[in-house]
């Protein structure tokens, strides 16, 4: 048997109650070498930030073997040294945030979470893959479990998935692993609030208007892009096209029956082809309307991304690629509502397509946190 790196990570199965079971293991794996444990939780363990859950209390442990060069890089992250630093010695040195934490040979401050973007492409992967393994276990588990038993639940039971794994190199000395940083941190430049804007707003709720249904179906889609990204994708590709019927109703009335009732091409072509001959109420600085190439792009990778979804039960999106979607389907949604006539939609854009536009207009600020490039999206 060649060395072993232990991992290991606690869960809450939320709402699974087994009153009669103090605790009990699942062992999968070549010689065992994944193991779940399930038993009561303490109060502790069931408070989940500010909320208290009913739930069961799980353990996920696995030992695996990786090739003598990953061992040597989890050695490395054992005396708290970044392997191979000198590839992003540059990098983190620009970054203000890590002058404090980093040394100038890698090493690193006991008790600090790193950014997995600072760690070898190889390691990335091979965490990404160990990880994805292992949960592949649990999910099927706690999923087999209740059904089994015949017992309810959400559809997604596992809280703790945010948590860092930690890993060890003796089962004994444990410490956390570095972590993929999604989602973003905001930086928001308030609007004005005047009364002119509440008295318009009364009276768009007087004469029974409401925000747009595509956008409703947007908002429930990034509610859900952490805990079920499979979901928020196939609603928010949704929005996007329940928003271009609607667009193309209300500016081409007499096709509103055929827009309604018959099914439609793909978005990515009506897009392309369709949209650019649509008229529009509003123009963008006098252009004539189109979709930036960045946005049809995305929008046809989350087209063929929810085609898989809904045609294969193994496919398990990456929670970057589901936030970029969304922004995409977020921006074609603001611009399809300007050409409509919705004049303030524009102040709501990604930085990236204002810039692409050209527009000098007061900005919603969404910067990505995984110290790569700087990404900016809709709030």
């Amino acid at each position: 048997m060649g060395k072993i790196v232990y991992f290991k990570q606690p869960f809450l199965v939320k709402d699974l109650e087994l009153p009669n079971l103090e605790s009990c293991n699942f062992d999968y794996g070549e010689n065992n070498s994944i193991t779940i444990t399930l038993r009561q939780a303490t109060e502790e363990e069931r408070t989940v930030g500010k909320e208290i859950y009913r739930g069961m209390f799980c353990l996920l442990q696995a030992k695996k073997e990786p090739n003598e060069k990953l061992y040597f890089m989890f050695e490395n992250l054992a005396e708290h040294k970044i392997p191979q630093f000198n590839k992003i010695k540059k990098q983190v040195q620009e970054d203000w945030k890590w002058e404090d934490v980093i040394d100038s040979e890698g090493r690193f401050k006991e008790n600090h979470l790193l950014p997995i973007s600072f760690m070898p492409t190889e390691l990335k992967e091979y965490l990404d893959n160990t990880r994805n393994e292992i949960t592949n276990y649990l999910d099927a588990t706690i999923a087999v479990l209740r059904w089994r038993l015949n017992l309810e639940g959400p559809y997604q039971p596992i809280l703790g998935r945010d948590i860092t794994w930690s890993f060890s190199l003796d089962d004994q000395n444990w410490q956390h692993l570095p972590i993929d940083i999604l989602g973003y941190s905001s930086i928001i430049e308030h609007p004005t609030l005047t009364k002119e804007l509440f008295d318009e707003v009364e009276t768009r709720v007087q004469s029974g208007q409401t925000e747009p249904f595509y956008h409703q179906l947007w908002r429930e889609a990034w509610e859900l892009k952490s805990n079920n990204p499979r979901s928020a994708l196939v609603i928010g590709m949704a929005a996007a096209e329940v928003g271009f019927k609607e667009y193309v109703a209300a500016l081409v009335p007499d096709s509103q029956w055929l827009v309604e009732n018959l099914p439609s091409p793909p978005i990515n072509k009506m897009l392309k082809n369709y949209f650019p001959k649509l008229p529009a109420r509003l123009k963008i600085k006098d252009f004539d309307p189109s979709i930036p190439n960045s946005i049809q792009k995305k929008i046809t990778e989350g087209m063929e991304l929810r085609n898989k979804i809904v045609h294969s039960k193994s496919v398990r999106p990456d929670n970057q690629q589901i936030y970029d979607i969304l922004c995409s389907i977020r921006d074609l949604l603001l611009i399809l509502d300007y050409h409509q006539g919705y004049e303030w939609t524009l102040r709501g854009l990604t930085t990236d397509i204002q810039d692409e536009f050209g527009l000098p207009l007061p900005r919603i600020r969404i910067v990505k946190n995984n110290n790569q490039s700087t990404k900016k999206s809709p709030k």
